[in-house]
Order: structure tokens, then C-alpha cells, then sequence
């Protein structure tokens, strides 16, 4: 490893440990609100909807990637707002992601894992179309290579009527002095070089607006810490959920 990937690790690692504690404080009540309508969700699938279940897939399993190998505790915090005994799918690029729950089995106990999957977002080939009710994932657009070959992925994969659940991070709306730092960080590459692949400056609503879902429904959250103030950079927050 090199003495830059040595060093990004190392201040990624750190930054993210103090985030995702910050972060899952500020987003709790807005993502029990988000998940709320799970628990009424019925599956297309007869067998799981007669026992009352839903098949879930969640992308990014952690807000960023997965250092379970440096032992950062914070990964699969959404998976605490599922339905127990949902079916799920956990996707994620990190290698790591499958043995992390193996030595954390508390984490996932209420949840029936039918797969982990390494891979990214804009790949699930090996997911058949129209087999699962749900996709969740909350912060991904941000650090994606394709946004549009994701959010195409996320609609192929969904049953007619399935639910895509988002919360991404997203540039400021007006022309701030924020806005103007976010767009900087994001094209000199500093940022994403810093927080793997992150940009500061994507428009999300515009990205799923495109992607033709039959359905779509969001709203802006402001997100601010001033313990963590690089969360301050990524404050504005759109939240949604869309419809197969």
C-alpha cells in the first residue's frame, strides 16, 4: 500500500467512525419515518406475502464502505428498521462485507440473510428482474461511477410496485458559499480522492426523476453538526421513496 492510500485510510477511517455515530444520531427520527411503511408492505411473491414477509435489497450496506477489517463497529445501520424475518440481500463492494456479520451475528439476528453480494450498485446481474419488493440506499448516488446504470439496476430488480427507499446527500440548492466549496472540492478530486469516490456536488432528485419510476416522493432535510464539521459540508439531505 502506498504512504497516500496508508494516509487516506487512515483519515477516511477516522472520519467515518465520528460520522456514522454523528450521522445515525441526526437521521434517526427522519429514517424510522422513511422505513416506517415497511411494516405494511406486501410481496409480490405469494409465499413470503401468506406469511407476511417482504424481500428486501439493500445497496451499500454501510453509509460508505465497510471497514469492518479496521474494526469499525458502524456497518448495516439501516438493517435495524426492517420487519423481522425480512428476506434480504445485503450489496456492497466491500469484500469484508459477509465475514463483518459472520463475527457480528446480533446484527442481522431478526433478519432472514438470503445472500451477500460484493459488487456495486450498478452491477446485480446475478439478481433476477423483478424479484424483490424493496431496494434500499442511503448514501450511494454520491460516490457512484454510473448514477444512471444504478438507479436502472434498482428498477429492474423491483417487483411491479416495489419501493425504492433513498437518503442521499446532496449540493445546496442556491448559489452559497457552500455550494461554491462543494462544486470546488468535487471537481479538483480532492474530495472524492479523500472519501472514496464521495462528490459533493451531485443532483440526486434530477438523477431518480430520470430514471422513470412510476411513482416519486422526497423532501429536503438540513443536516448539521458542529462536532463533526466536515458534515457540515454535505448537510442538505433528500429523502424519498420511489415506486416500480
Amino acid at each position: 500500500m502506498t504512504n497516500f492510500k496508508k494516509v487516506k485510510s487512515k483519515l477516511f477511517s477516522k472520519f467515518l467512525t465520528k460520522f456514522e455515530q454523528s450521522y445515525g444520531q441526526a437521521m434517526k427520527r427522519h429514517k424510522e419515518a422513511l422505513f416506517a411503511p415497511l411494516d405494511k408492505l406486501e410481496s409480490l411473491d405469494w409465499k413470503l406475502r401468506n406469511e407476511g414477509l417482504i424481500r428486501v435489497l439493500e445497496i451499500g450496506v454501510r453509509t460508505g464502505v465497510c471497514l469492518a477489517s479496521l474494526g469499525i463497529p458502524y456497518c448495516g445501520e439501516n438493517l435495524k428498521y426492517y420487519p423481522r424475518n425480512s428476506r434480504v440481500t445485503l450489496v456492497d463492494k466491500n469484500i469484508y462485507l459477509q465475514s463483518y456479520f459472520e463475527a457480528n451475528p446480533s446484527r442481522i439476528s431478526h433478519l432472514k440473510v438470503e445472500r451477500f453480494m460484493v459488487s456495486h450498485g450498478d452491477d446485480l446481474r446475478s439478481v433476477p428482474s423483478n424479484s424483490v419488493d424493496v431496494v434500499v440506499a442511503t448514501l450511494v448516488l454520491c460516490s457512484a461511477a454510473n448514477v444512471g446504470a444504478v438507479l436502472r439496476e434498482i428498477r429492474r430488480v423491483l417487483a411491479p410496485g416495489g419501493k425504492y427507499y433513498f437518503m442521499e446527500h446532496v449540493r445546496e440548492r442556491s448559489p452559497t458559499s457552500l455550494r461554491m466549496v462543494q462544486l470546488l472540492l468535487s471537481a479538483s478530486g480532492l474530495w472524492p480522492a479523500v472519501f472514496d469516490g464521495c462528490h459533493l456536488d451531485r443532483d440526486a432528485a434530477r438523477s431518480i426523476e430520470r430514471a422513470s419510476f412510476k411513482e416519486l416522493s422526497y423532501k429536503y432535510v438540513s443536516v448539521e453538526d458542529s462536532s463533526v464539521p466536515l458534515l457540515n459540508l454535505m448537510k442538505s439531505h433528500l429523502i424519498g421513496s420511489a415506486t416500480k
